[in-house]
Order: structure tokens, then C-alpha cells, then sequence
């Protein structure tokens, strides 16, 4: 089963630089390079949670501050996140090359772009083949939450996406959905510098 766990930085993270010493070599060389404080903070906090969930062998995170999500998995997984009233120029990134023709028409709004560009990002990192140009080959029908094309690779099976709202976050998930079991998520708090974990009823959108 997918297990998704979501975090949302407390309003006076300060603490959590108390745990960089906790971090690992080649995450403390990483933290080191990042100037920008909103990134460190962003790097620091995903990382601590990922200190706090059990491990599986596979893992996306994704980051919105002040959200983070973690997918974790025993099969490839990839998650995105967004603030969908985030001020952001989503008209200029429909015609980046990861949108096809068709679809610089149909995502209209804030909403619908930001609904297509997380599942493409998911899938992004799913394939862990990155953002390529192939993305403008995987498009979507939400009136009827459908994938209407596919990228053109050789899988046996194809991925399932799934996603979330939790205002005003759209969350999607890519992964390969196990019979008769539904991802579950999970709603981290901080207590005496430790994370605990709660379930958190969502059922989401399937998409196939």
C-alpha cells in the first residue's frame, strides 16, 4: 500500500536547524549549498520528516511551503504538490514544452492548469525520467477523469494517479494502485521535537 504523509511547517520553525546535526554527510554538504532561507527551510523540514516515516524503497517528496509531502511505497511512487491561488504566470507555463497544442486551450484556469501540471510532475518522478518533452504527451479529461494519451513507453502496466484537495492544495499521486487497496494518508504533528503521525480520511480523485 502507498502511504502518503503531509506536513505542515510550524509558523516558528527555528527548531527544526536545531536538527541539522542529525542530518546525514551529503545532505549537510547539500544544505550548504542552498543560499535562499525558504529552500534551506524547505530541504531541513522534508528531510526531518523523512527521518520519522517507516522505510520503504521507494519515496517521492514534494514541497509547498508551508505543506510538504512525502509518498512512500514498495513499488516506483512520484508525488507533486501545489498552492493552487498561488500568484503564478500559469499562461506562460502552458507554453512551455511540456503542454501539448491542444491542451494550452483547455487549461483555462488556475485550477485546471495546476490539476494537469501535478499529475505531470508526479509522473515525472514516478518514470524518474525527470521533466522532458514527452510530458506534453500525457494529457487529461477531468470532466470525466481520464488520461487521454499517453507518453509513448513500452510498460507492461501503467501507472494509476490519484489526487487530493485539501484547499488550496491540489496533491497527485503516481503510482501502481494495488487491488482493492486505496493509498492512505497521514497528518504529521510536532510534539517535544518528535513527529506523530494521524490518519487522515481523504478518498481523492482516481484518474486512469
Amino acid at each position: 500500500m502507498t502511504k502518503i504523509f503531509l506536513w505542515e511547517i510550524p509558523a516558528k520553525p527555528g527548531a527544526l536547524f536545531q536538527h541539522t546535526k542529525n542530518l546525514r554527510l551529503d545532505d549537510l554538504k547539500k544544505l550548504d549549498s542552498i543560499s535562499d532561507s525558504q529552500r534551506r527551510l524547505e530541504f531541513t523540514a522534508s528531510r526531518f520528516l523523512l527521518k520519522h516515516i517507516p522505510f520503504r524503497p521507494y519515496t517521492s517528496l514534494s514541497h509547498c511551503l508551508p505543506l510538504i509531502a512525502i509518498a512512500s511505497s514498495n513499488s516506483p511512487v512520484g508525488i507533486d504538490i501545489e498552492n493552487t491561488q498561488a500568484p503564478r504566470n500559469f499562461t506562460k507555463l502552458l507554453q512551455s514544452r511540456y503542454f501539448s497544442e491542444q491542451e494550452k486551450s483547455l487549461y483555462t484556469t488556475p485550477l485546471l492548469f495546476y490539476k494537469a501540471w501535478t499529475l505531470k510532475e508526479a509522473y515525472a518522478k514516478f518514470t524518474q525520467r525527470g521533466l522532458s518533452a514527452e510530458l506534453s504527451q500525457l494529457t487529461f479529461d477531468f470532466s470525466q477523469n481520464k488520461v487521454t494519451q499517453w507518453p509513448h513507453r513500452r510498460d507492461s502496466l501503467r501507472p494509476t494517479f490519484r489526487q487530493y484537495f485539501l484547499s488550496p492544495f491540489v496533491i497527485s499521486l503516481c503510482h501502481h494502485e494495488e487491488k482493492n487497496s486505496s493509498p492512505a494518508l497521514y497528518q504529521a504533528s510536532l510534539q517535544d521535537k518528535k513527529l506523530s503521525f494521524s490518519f487522515l480520511k481523504r478518498e481523492g480523485v482516481t484518474i486512469t
